[in-house]
């Protein structure tokens, strides 16, 4: 899974991400289009600097479980 980086929210003990859906090309980096399979929830489980983690930033992810949310 992977996307564009919407918000970054740090919470008590983890950091929420919410991604613009991607495909993924073939290398695993999030396409650059304007085609989206809609939005998904990234938790890590730890602080994530928003600021690192800033809107706009590609993220390729691997869904663990219940770290991963979709609509």
């Amino acid at each position: 899974m992977g996307g564009e980086i919407l918000a970054t929210t740090p919470k008590e003990g983890q950091t929420q991400i919410e991604v613009l859906s991607r495909r993924l090309r073939s290398d695993g980096s999030p396409e650059r289009s304007d085609r989206s399979d809609g939005r998904f929830l990234v938790r890590a489980a730890q602080f994530l600097d928003p600021a690192v983690f800033a809107p706009g930033r590609r993220v390729t992810v691997a869904p663990r479980g219940v770290d991963v949310a979709g609509p």
